[in-house]
């Protein structure tokens, strides 16, 4: 689906080959594969011109959404796995901090070792 999207968003077999970091051949075969696979032609190819059939249109506007759908579902995965880091700044009253928050920070800490605290306790 990767590859006849990036072919019908780019217009040509060459464009979406240099998009996906590949060969055309190889674009080009994935392409053919998928028509064969799928009965039906998807794109109308000549020497100097590419276009997208009807049956392609209505291949590329699902194939489209179901790649943005996985692409937004990985994202959500990276997103929620991703270990936090960075500077973490607390500012708590004296007596609620030694009470709740220094319990709370201790397993923070624990539990993400990249993350530097700076405690601030106000009176």
């Amino acid at each position: 689906m990767q590859a006849f999207i990036a072919v019908v968003t780019e217009g040509s077999f060459t464009a979406a080959a240099e998009r996906l970091e590949t060969d055309k051949a190889r674009v080009s075969r994935i392409v053919r594969r998928m028509e064969e696979k799928l009965g039906a032609r998807l794109l109308n190819r000549s020497t100097r011109h590419l276009s997208v059939t009807e049956v392609g249109r209505d291949y590329f506007e699902r194939a489209s959404s179901i790649l943005a759908a996985a692409e937004a579902a990985e994202a959500a995965v990276a997103q929620r796995t991703q270990e936090p880091k960075g500077r973490l700044k607390v500012t708590a009253g004296a007596e609620f901090g030694t009470m709740r928050v220094d319990g709370w920070i201790a397993e923070f800490l624990r539990k993400w070792p990249k993350v530097v605290l700076a405690l601030a306790a106000t009176t």
